[in-house]
């Protein structure tokens, strides 16, 4: 009885309903994670400096989602803040992400880029180095949205305004990220959702790979019973 339970036949069986299960997976299941954080509700989940904090306050709102495993991630970033217009804002992305991690970009800014950005001119207000998207903008408020590959884990965000006594970022800026996985909300008040190293492993690939290890196993079998 256990010999034809083990069988190839059977384990045939057994992975051509996993892969099917992969494939009808992807269309159905939609995640979608979101958060919002404040410089003037406490505990407060921005600072900054200039009118942007006091007498004014900003928000920074998040949206992150995905229709189906095995599709791409929709992330949507909108920011708002009194007086002085946006100027440029920064969300943190892990150093191998590239312009190439970005497609279907819409919202209300001018132009992006990757790379890495340091305090000096540009950003005086900017507390330490950050790896990410560059948003070029120029009102009081703004939304940033694209899609990417990658999955979502928590990091950080730096706005500057057009007036360079105002800027704002999230109150965990710079401090290690966490390991936790993604969540509504701003991570203890602190973090928001940003894109990861790791890719979204497409359902049919990820099928391919299942069968391609069926005729290793085999023969490994094959050779444990000879």
């Amino acid at each position: 009885m256990w010999r034809s339970v083990r069988s190839a036949p059977f384990l045939m069986l057994v992975l051509c309903c996993t892969a099917m299960a992969l494939i009808t997976g992807s269309a159905v299941g939609q995640t979608s994670f979101s958060g919002a954080s404040s410089s003037s509700s406490m505990p407060l989940g921005l600072q900054g400096t200039g009118a942007w904090v006091s007498p004014g306050f900003s928000t920074l709102g998040w949206v992150v989602s995905q229709a189906g495993p095995g599709l791409p991630w929709h992330y949507v970033y909108s920011l708002g803040v009194p007086g002085c217009n946006i100027s440029q804002f920064i969300v943190q992305t892990s150093p191998d992400f590239s312009l190439n991690d970005i497609t279907n970009v819409s919202g209300q800014f001018s132009s992006y880029t990757v790379g890495t950005f340091t305090p000096g001119s540009s950003f005086p207000n900017l507390p330490g180095q950050i790896y990410g998207v560059l948003v070029t903008t120029s009102g009081p408020g703004g939304q940033f949205a694209f899609d990417s590959p990658r999955v979502p884990v928590w990091g950080d965000f730096y706005a500057q305004g057009t007036n360079s006594a105002d800027s704002v970022r999230n109150v965990g800026f710079g401090q290690p990220n966490p390991d936790v996985p993604p969540a509504n909300g701003a991570l203890n008040n602190s973090k928001l959702l940003v894109p990861d190293t790791v890719a979204v492993p497409d359902a049919n690939t990820a099928v391919l790979a299942l069968f391609g290890l069926l005729p290793a196993f085999l023969v490994r079998r094959r050779r444990r019973t000879t």
